[in-house]
């Protein structure tokens, strides 16, 4: 049994809200629209395949180590993410307004982490993979996600694929609460400033 912290759940109940509004930009930008109904899908999927492979309590706590795994791992994703960042690319191309595109871009990391960390890392964790082999399959995985939504730039793919190993490792470390945490503030960041 897995506890969900009050952090946690408050990322994923946010997520929905983010989500459910960009499904009403439909008219005014459908590509936007239709990322958000994708990750609003995804972001349940994961939570619900994630309660069938590993049960949840809900705890009305702050997991304080898992807040502080969170922000360390920042620096960790930031790493991975580093050739990118130097060639000046960017992961996400979504053409909308600033403010909707930072939204999306932290309720996308939730939804990523519900889905990659807590059902798919989690259970091929579970069904007789090591965990090195776990990881390295979800970050091809996830790799593979992003290519065929976001982007086809090969840099941009090694940087991602390199973030999924990192997050898969914070989130071995102390749970969702510390992957979501990281994701979203690196995704916070990549939204200001790119």
């Amino acid at each position: 049994m897995v506890k969900l912290d009050i952090v946690v759940a408050t990322m994923v109940t946010a997520a929905v809200l983010v989500f459910a509004y960009g499904m009403t930009l439909i008219n005014e930008n459908a590509r936007y629209a239709t990322l958000c109904v994708l990750g609003l899908v995804m972001l349940l999927a994961g939570v619900a395949l994630g309660s069938v492979v590993h049960g949840y309590a809900v705890s009305y706590r702050i997991n304080w180590s898992a807040v502080s795994w969170g922000l360390a791992g920042v620096g960790f994703v930031a790493l991975a993410q580093m050739p990118a960042l130097l060639a000046g690319l960017s992961i996400y191309e979504l053409s909308a307004s600033p403010l909707d595109t930072v939204l999306f871009l932290v309720a996308q990391a939730v939804a990523e982490e519900c889905f990659f960390a807590n059902y798919l890392y989690e259970w091929l964790r579970r069904t007789a993979w090591t965990i090195w082999h776990a990881s390295l399959s979800v970050a091809i995985i996830f790799t593979a996600f992003h290519w065929a939504v976001y982007s086809q730039n090969s840099l941009v793919l090694l940087a991602v694929f390199l973030s999924r190993i990192a997050l898969n490792w914070i989130y071995e470390r102390s749970g969702l609460t510390a992957s979501a945490i990281t994701h979203a503030v690196v995704n916070f960041v990549a939204g200001v400033v790119g």
